[in-house]
């Protein structure tokens, strides 16, 4: 029985507030909402996969979950983080790295069995250097992730380091 000054549906919702709210104050993960611009040497890079990769590690000996984004015309981003299946990243730092997805050939099941839509389709050059898609060599290191929302763009440079 619902008490009388609440709406129908009321006790669920409060319910389930109460066991979401019990369940983050268990300890887990802090998340950001991160954003931001990714550009090509000033000019927004639209089509390209962005990849925060956690530099250190929790106290648990585990790297915090990556997330990731796809770069929008504007070279726009927004982090998602698959594994918690929720926006954002992990607070933390991280390197980043930057994939161009319009450079890569389709897998060949998007064509099915037609030849001629798999010979129309030829990937774009190359516009991102490959050190930025290397967690390796990647130059954006160190990136840091602090509580709240965080604006972070990323200007890739096709000359010098």
């Amino acid at each position: 029985m619902r008490p009388r000054f609440l709406p129908e549906g009321a006790c669920g919702l409060i319910l389930a507030s109460l066991v979401c709210l019990s369940g983050c104050s268990k300890g887990g993960p802090e998340f950001a909402e991160v954003e931001g611009t990714v550009t090509l040497n000033g000019k927004p890079l639209p089509n390209v996969e962005v990849v925060f990769m956690s530099e250190l590690l929790d106290g648990k000996g585990k790297a915090n979950p990556a997330s990731t984004s796809y770069t929008d015309e504007q070279g726009h981003y927004s982090l998602w983080c698959n594994q918690a299946d929720t926006g954002g990243a992990v607070v933390g730092t991280y390197r980043v790295c930057v994939n161009d997805i319009a450079a890569m050939p389709l897998p060949a099941m998007e064509f099915g069995d037609d030849p001629v839509a798999a010979k129309a389709h030829r990937p774009g050059p190359l516009r991102v250097p490959s050190r930025y898609s290397s967690s390796a060599k990647t130059p954006f290191r160190d990136v840091k992730i602090f509580s709240g929302k965080v604006n972070l763009n990323f200007d890739v440079k096709t000359t010098g380091r």
